[in-house]
């Protein structure tokens, strides 16, 4: 399905009044809807196409209306045209899919669930790298059965897997004793309350 997200720096004029104020910002817009806003400088709108697309992301500027049309971005991992150039994921993922580490001390990531032999819901969520606890942010009723694995997916493109029975931490490496005198290497839950700690 296309989706893609349009955004164009833009100078307002209003006409209704003699002095015709002006003022600077953007137009958004996608398949769904669009949205715009007129509350930036000349030269932040001047600003080129990347940086154009960090300001208007960050939390000064950022409104739900914008949040939502590039979730799309995010969870498919597309493109996104600016002033009529179009610029590719690995251009603008680090600026549509922070790792740094948010106010929390979480991270974000990508919630990745597969089911069916292979088919992929991919949806945003955070990582606690203190506590191994994972959060998914949005849900999907996609008619789905079978779930084969869950992992979460980080900007740099490493893997983490996600318990199978609590689903909500990921998995970590630890020593059991296999024999009674060998130990061998099992993945259990980061959670110590979860039946799969290896506790």
């Amino acid at each position: 399905m296309s989706n893609r997200v349009n955004i164009i720096a833009t100078k307002f004029e209003d006409i209704s009044t003699s002095d015709r104020e002006t003022t600077f910002g953007y137009r958004a817009f996608d398949d769904g809807g669009q949205v715009y806003c007129n509350t930036l400088t000349e030269e932040q709108a001047s600003l080129p196409d990347l940086e154009l697309l960090r300001l208007i992301c960050s939390e000064d500027f950022l409104n739900d209306e914008l949040s939502a049309m590039l979730q799309f971005t995010r969870d498919e991992k597309t493109g996104i045209t600016i002033n009529g150039n179009w610029h590719l994921w690995d251009e603008i993922k680090d600026i549509m899919f922070e790792e740094e580490g948010q106010d929390d001390g979480t991270v974000s990531v990508m919630f990745v669930s597969v089911w069916d032999g292979g088919t992929e819901i991919r949806t945003s969520g955070c990582y606690d790298p203190k506590t191994g606890r994972v959060e998914s942010q949005k849900t999907s009723d996609a008619p789905v059965k079978v779930l084969d694995r869950e992992y979460i997916e980080f900007l740099n493109g490493d893997e983490m897997d996600v318990c199978p029975v609590c689903h909500e931490y990921v998995l970590k490496t630890a020593m059991k004793e296999a024999d009674g005198t060998n130990l061998e290497q099992v993945e259990v839950c980061s959670n110590p309350d979860c039946e799969n700690s290896g506790a």
